[in-house]
């Protein structure tokens, strides 16, 4: 990973959400805690360098100690990616089953496009958001073909 094969977009997406570090060298972070990568242009072993002081240390730590519980020291910084958000955009449609013209309602498209059980936020105006910069948003429209299956997100990342 790291210098010479560095993680795109593609493979940080998904697996990835959080920028971190690992005994203070930094990483890639998974929600999961599973998922734990060098961040690019930093060299791999180093990783591993960190992890034997901080097991050794451990170690003499259960010597004087025999309770002592040691734990990982990951600490979690900023999203790499935009957070997505659900915008929700009410109108007349006319329907393919029927022929008639109907309003679909904000509330109705977050039924359709079953969005109240899902994990991502869904507002009916862009100026509920604080800081745009932050989130992806994603339009929510009535559709005329009845597909209202949900798009996904496409990963945008977040620029400090």
């Amino acid at each position: 990973m790291a210098i010479f094969k560095r993680l795109g977009k593609s493979d940080l997406f998904g697996t990835f959400t959080h920028y971190a570090t690992l005994h203070g060298v930094p990483i890639y972070y998974g929600d999961d805690g599973n998922q734990v990568a060098v961040r690019n242009w930093y060299p791999e072993w180093l990783l591993d360098v960190a992890t034997f002081i901080d097991d050794t240390l451990a170690s003499l730590a259960t010597l004087v100690n025999p309770c002592y519980d040691h734990q990982f020291k990951i600490k979690i910084g900023d999203p790499i990616f935009k957070t997505p958000i659900y915008v929700t955009c009410p109108g007349h449609i006319r329907s393919i089953g029927d022929g008639d013209s109907h309003f679909i309602t904000h509330g109705m498209l977050r039924y359709l496009y079953n969005v109240r059980s899902s994990n991502y936020k869904c507002v009916e105006s862009i100026s509920q958001v604080g800081d745009w910069s932050k989130f992806e948003f994603i339009t929510l429209n009535p559709r005329y073909d009845g597909d209202y299956t949900l798009p996904k997100p496409i990963g945008d990342f977040i620029y400090y």
